[in-house]
């Protein structure tokens, strides 16, 4: 790390004790509220590039021997991680799938896609055999409810 760079990390550390000093005194001045929005954007976007890195390494395909131990161990497990990840996009409609390359998923994303192959799941599953014989046992159950009273008008020791 150079001079300059050491020099402006004290700048930035004294920059945000200001900040937070400044809005602990007096949470209703608008400069205090305005310099801590400023370093909570700047946390934030400094926690998202690293959050999209990490990401965009979790794709990269490492050669195990160039690892440290502690990497090595985390290796296969995050490899198959990435690969499931790749191969559940690959099942999703296209209008559905993320690009690896945009960084990771939002929630809502993650939601909207398993709610997606849910959907699909269901469909598939009720064009089947099985799923029609459900569908038509359902369907023959409500018919019988519906005729419950009419079953009541039988005598219990006939049924």
């Amino acid at each position: 790390m150079s001079a300059n760079e050491g020099e402006l990390r004290d700048a930035q550390k004294v920059v945000r004790n200001f900040s937070l000093k400044a809005y602990a005194e007096d949470p209703d001045d608008d400069l205090a509220k305005s310099l801590i929005i400023a370093e909570v954007d700047a946390e934030t976007e400094k926690s998202e590039e690293t959050l999209k890195k990490q990401w965009m390494q979790m794709f990269e395909r490492n050669d195990v021997q160039a690892l440290n131990q502690d990497e090595s161990i985390l290796a296969r497990p995050t490899d198959d991680l990435a690969q499931a990840y790749e191969n559940f996009l690959k099942r999703l409609p296209k209008y559905h799938q993320a690009r690896i390359e945009d960084g990771p998923p939002s929630l809502n994303v993650v939601i909207d896609a398993l709610t997606v192959a849910e959907d699909t799941w269901k469909n598939n599953r009720e064009k089947t055999k099985a799923g029609r014989m459900k569908v038509l046992f359902g369907k023959v159950a409500q018919n019988l409810n519906g005729y419950t009273e009419l079953f009541a008008i039988i005598p219990r020791s006939g049924r």
